[in-house]
Formats: structure tokens, sequence, C-alpha cells
């Protein structure tokens, strides 16, 4: 049997916050395309977002529960990723 989904997988799994999580998800996944495209390191990525590197290695692997997204954002808008990410959002 399938469900149709709603297009954001923590409703469908009945998260709270699902919105909130959604789009932690996506800037989490644009920090880690951003180590992929620009070939940095976990320790060069951290030192750049100011996170440790073991809490940035946390949130790459999806654990960022405890964080809030306007505190991702405003890391990436601080290290003027943020425009870069607006871009590739409506590309």
């Amino acid at each position: 049997m399938f469900e149709q989904s709603s297009g954001n997988v923590y409703a469908d799994l009945g998260y709270e916050d699902p919105e909130g999580m959604q789009i932690k998800a996506q800037l989490v996944t644009y920090i880690a395309d951003i180590m992929k495209r620009r070939r940095w390191s976990l320790r060069q990525t951290a030192t750049t977002l100011n996170f440790d590197e073991t809490e940035l290695s946390r949130l790459l692997a999806g654990q960022f529960r405890h964080i809030n997204a306007s505190v991702l954002a405003s890391r990436l808008q601080k290290a003027n990723l943020s425009q870069e990410a607006l871009l590739k959002r409506w590309k």
C-alpha cells in the first residue's frame, strides 16, 4: 500500500515543526554542496561557518533538530554564502 506524499517528508512522518525541519535540511544540504563544489574540508567549512567540527559533522549527518534554521541561515549570510544559496534555490 502506498500513500501520496505531502511533499514534506517531515510532515509525512509526523515531526513537530515539519516546515522548519525541511528548511534546516535544505540549508544543511546546501552546506554539503558548498563543501563538495569548493572542495572544502570539514575543518575549513566549520571555520568559515563558525561551527566546531563535531557540531558540523552532526549537522551533515542529519542531526539538526537542536539548531534553529535562522542560526544556519545567519552563519551562511555572515560567510557571504547566502546569496549563492538563494540563487541556487531559484535556478
